[in-house]
């Protein structure tokens, strides 16, 4: 296994010379493991989530996030696991056994349906975004659940990947950009933050704003900031 794990650390390396700049940003030491490119660490680190805040994981799949956000809050807590598939969710509850964390609680909805019982501090969505119908409906009635310093976190992949770094992402699952820029404007939120540490997904966070809310009236992020 170590050998295969250098090999494939060489290969990777090797072609980062040849593919694209966000080679560098690649965890080598977790190269074999979604964790060297997902950073969830990092990621939750960023987030800075208050313990006992209540979080939603929108398309939670069997927990990745999910587990990892409910160790941020804490059993004082509560997170909202939202799925369209209920098999999912079944071994999700069953890893979320397993840790003893019992302050998940799964909602499977349909593709429309936030199915939020009440308002949260954070809404997290991690390669979930391309997957929902009607993007802009589905979070101008989200908006109405937020407070105005609640958050959406969208980790999404990159459209334009090159080079080796293709190989992480399935062929359609991505939102570029400036399309996802667009649909959370025409929604009524503001960017509050944009992080590009991480090597084949944009992370933005959100806040609720007012509806076609303009460009040049929104926060700015910590890149735009700097001078």
């Amino acid at each position: 296994m170590k050998r295969i794990q250098a090999l494939l650390g060489i290969i990777l390396a090797a072609a980062s010379l040849a593919a694209c700049a966000r080679m560098d940003r690649l965890d080598y030491t977790r190269i074999y493991s979604r964790a060297g490119w997902q950073k969830p660490d990092r990621v939750i680190e960023t987030l800075a989530i208050p313990v006992g805040a209540t979080v939603a994981d929108i398309g939670s799949g069997s927990g990745y996030f999910t587990l990892e956000l409910a160790r941020a809050v804490g059993p004082t807590g509560r997170v909202y696991a939202v799925d369209v598939d209920a098999a999912a969710l079944e071994k999700l509850q069953a890893r979320a056994a397993d840790a003893g964390i019992h302050w998940i609680e799964s909602r499977l909805v349909t593709g429309e349906d936030s199915g939020l019982p009440v308002d949260v501090s954070l809404v997290f969505l991690c390669n979930s975004y391309h997957h929902l119908p009607d993007r802009p409906r589905y979070f101008a009635r989200l908006r109405t659940r937020l407070q105005p310093a609640h958050r959406v976190a969208v980790v999404d992949h990159i459209h334009d990947l090159s080079g080796i770094l293709r190989l992480f992402v399935s062929t359609g699952h991505w939102t570029p950009e400036d399309l996802l820029a667009r649909e959370m404007q025409a929604a009524g939120y503001e960017l509050s933050e944009r992080h590009d540490y991480l090597p084949t997904q944009n992370f933005h966070l959100y806040r609720p704003g007012s509806p076609g809310v303009r460009p040049e009236n929104r926060l700015r992020t910590p890149r735009e900031r700097t001078p």
